[in-house]
């Protein structure tokens, strides 16, 4: 949940959950385990519900179910500001792919055509054949 923005891939799957650990030892243990780790789920649900701008008692439902959100789930629920434009190539990319660029090199591109570093890449292209 950090960043100003947050944007995830329209396959993307989001989860929340509560807070998990390894624990060892008898029901007093595991009690004292269990209230130790009650802090940190609530801290979790105040953040996911500050985000969201739902209610800590709806987010803590969706913590306790260990739930998945697809990317436009994540979004509906206020997890998420927007997808990912993951289908999208840039000027650049289009330029050197209609040249005959390798697909593999051209996503890697994100200058501008004609700039010097897409006429550098372009002209080791040309010399690798």
């Amino acid at each position: 949940m950090a960043g100003d923005r947050i944007e995830v891939g329209a396959a993307s799957f989001v989860m929340i959950h509560n807070c998990w650990v390894l624990a060892m030892g008898n029901r007093h243990d595991m009690a004292e385990t269990a209230a130790f780790l009650e802090p940190f789920d609530s801290a979790m649900a105040d953040l996911y519900a500050q985000r969201s701008g739902r209610s800590k008692a709806e987010i803590q439902k969706w913590m306790d179910a260990e739930t998945y959100m697809s990317g436009q789930v994540a979004i509906e629920r206020g997890f998420a500001h927007a997808l990912l434009p993951a289908d999208q190539v840039d000027a650049a990319q289009r330029s050197l792919a209609a040249s005959g660029v390798p697909s593999w090199v051209c996503g890697q591109v994100t200058a501008a055509p004609g700039s010097p570093a897409v006429a550098e890449l372009f002209g080791e292209h040309r010399r690798l054949g």
